[in-house]
């Protein structure tokens, strides 16, 4: 009788220990897409200080899209390239990029996806891009989501804030009470559907990243800080060459030139320990 009680304490202390990993808030996640305009997976690693994510796997100019470095103990986000010649990194408050929530509309309805009990949500966001060889023009790009998100399994209230902008490339920024399961999209310039697919996930573990794993850019001598730009070229006639002059651009903020590097150089130095002399121009995407 004995040794079946002890038997018995065993197998209810493994129960328990069971109970409650499985209870522990996911921090680490796999996403992998698929469709028309697939941009493969999204890896996301957490603690209570840093998310990074991050897109395993890709090649060619794919390697030109920076990967996110979280620090939510100064409150910034950090986009890095360091996969093409010119290796980079920019710097700038949690505050400012996240400052317009997106909203997602509860459909009111359930399905089970891969075992887990999900609730339909939907959302939309809408993007202009300028371009054109003369004059400006302005393109409307919508982004529409169907969102499977189940509360069978949650994360941390600090990464449950930041998860949806990780796995949409920052396009959707809403924070959500528990964790996305399948997500359907659809990419749409007027008539023209760009890209459309869905993602899907993979994994969702307890192991959370250790500080010392998370690679801070400034610590490398060959990544250099940097500022997005915009460019004015007034076109002249004649043999003259057209005349181009860079400012700095927030693609967050509408902020002047001036104003916005001298808060970049402050922010940066805050964060880095160093000053900030000159910024490497670049050209970034508003879905960083």
């Amino acid at each position: 009788m004995k040794t079946m009680k002890i038997r018995a304490l065993g197998v209810f202390v493994l129960m328990v220990s069971m109970m409650t990993a499985n209870a522990q808030d996911k921090s680490y996640f796999l996403y992998k897409s698929s469709g028309k305009g697939a941009n493969g997976q999204y890896e996301i690693k957490s603690n209570d200080h840093y998310i990074v994510t991050t897109k395993p796997g890709l090649t060619g100019a794919a390697l030109y899209s920076p990967y996110r470095i979280l620090d939510l103990t100064n409150n910034v986000g950090i986009m890095v390239t360091d996969k093409t010649k010119n290796k980079w990194y920019h710097i700038e408050s949690l505050d400012t990029m996240y400052k317009n929530p997106s909203k997602l509309e509860n459909l009111h309805e359930s399905k089970v996806i891969n075992g887990h009990k999900c609730d339909k949500y939907s959302a939309e966001v809408e993007l202009d891009f300028s371009g054109g060889m003369v004059g400006s023009q302005t393109y409307k790009v919508l982004y529409a989501y169907t969102i499977w998100i189940t509360t069978d399994m949650k994360t941390s209230e600090k990464l449950s804030k930041y998860l949806m902008a990780q796995i949409t490339g920052n396009l959707l920024n809403a924070e959500i009470n528990g964790i996305p399961v399948k997500i359907e999209y659809k990419q749409t310039m007027g008539k023209r559907v760009l890209a459309e697919g869905a993602l899907d996930l993979e994994k969702a573990t307890n192991e959370a990243i250790k500080d010392n794993a998370v690679n801070l850019p400034w610590l490398q001598a060959d990544i250099l800080p940097a500022a997005p730009r915009t460019q004015d070229i007034t076109r002249r006639s004649g043999n003259q060459t057209d005349s181009k002059v860079d400012h700095l651009t927030s693609i967050w903020t509408n902020e002047k030139s001036d104003v916005y590097e001298e808060r970049l150089k402050k922010l940066f130095e805050k964060v880095t320990g160093k000053p900030v002399s000159r910024f490497t121009l670049e050209t970034m995407l508003t879905y960083m």
